[in-house]
């Protein structure tokens, strides 16, 4: 007898449970060898699913030292536009001041 699903299973889990005397032992073993392979299967399903998890935690811990790499590089762009800005902000004050010093620039001007 060949089972081709789990409702069948099923059906004869309940006919073993209420009549064990009516179930012979050719389909007995066809049940145990159905139990067998579903077994099997799902071990391999469940060592491919293990697999994949493991791929996937490894891939996430990438993914977070690049995120950390990232961050790190976005504070140190930061930084750098913060310094650039301040020296860019000290040459134009100093260059003001050296126009006013040369009288290239007056304060009182209109124009």
């Amino acid at each position: 007898m060949a089972f081709d699903g789990l409702g069948d299973l099923d059906a004869l889990f309940r006919r073993l449970e209420e009549d064990p005397e009516s179930i012979d032992p050719e389909t007995l073993i066809a049940l145990l060898r159905a139990v067998r392979k579903w077994i099997l299967i799902s071990s391999a399903r469940l060592q491919n699913l293990e697999e994949r998890m493991a791929e996937l935690e490894a891939a996430r811990r990438r993914l977070e030292e690049r995120m950390a790499e990232l961050e790190a590089a976005l504070e140190a762009l930061q930084k750098h536009y913060e310094e650039s800005e301040a020296l860019l902000q000290q040459a134009l004050l100093h260059n003001l001041w050296w126009a006013l010093a040369r009288g290239e620039l007056s304060l009182l001007s209109s124009n």
